[in-house]
């Protein structure tokens, strides 16, 4: 397969998995991976993991950034290899609206509890932002907890 970043899914086993996430879980998912890559990146530059190659985790970074075109979110895909995805405004208002709420709305303890309820399949309804982030005036709204 071609290794164009978007189109292949890296480190990612599971496409099918991918495929079936709302909104939500999609922004949860690019949120731990692209921490996760900063985390490497620290200790790479750090020279504890020098020799550490996450190329794969990249071209699964950028799989998952094109899979939010799916949301509304508008995205040019490279046309040949080592082309990385340019983050649109779109995809940063995307990402910016999670994260907003998730990271800066919400409590760590409540965004703890709304992982163990989404984890557990329990109604999270009560821990999700309300509005669309595509608006361009959006206020974050708290649901009553």
């Amino acid at each position: 397969m071609e290794k164009i970043y978007g189109k292949y899914q890296g480190s990612i086993e599971n496409r099918n998995k991918i495929k079936d996430l709302d909104e939500i879980g999609l922004w949860l998912e690019i949120d731990a991976l692209a921490g996760y890559l900063s985390l490497l990146n620290y200790y790479k530059i750090k020279g504890d993991f020098k020799h550490i190659n996450t190329d794969e985790e990249e071209y699964a970074l950028e799989y998952l950034m094109y899979q939010t075109t799916n949301f509304g979110v508008d995205l040019d895909l490279p046309e040949k290899e080592n082309k990385h995805i340019k983050p649109s405004d779109s995809f940063k208002a995307w990402y910016g609206f999670y994260a907003d709420y998730f990271k800066k709305e919400l409590s760590n303890e409540e965004y703890k509890r709304f992982l163990r309820l989404r984890d557990n399949g329990s109604d999270t309804s009560n821990y999700i932002p309300e509005g669309n982030w595509k608006d361009k005036n959006k206020k974050l709204v708290r649901r009553a907890h």
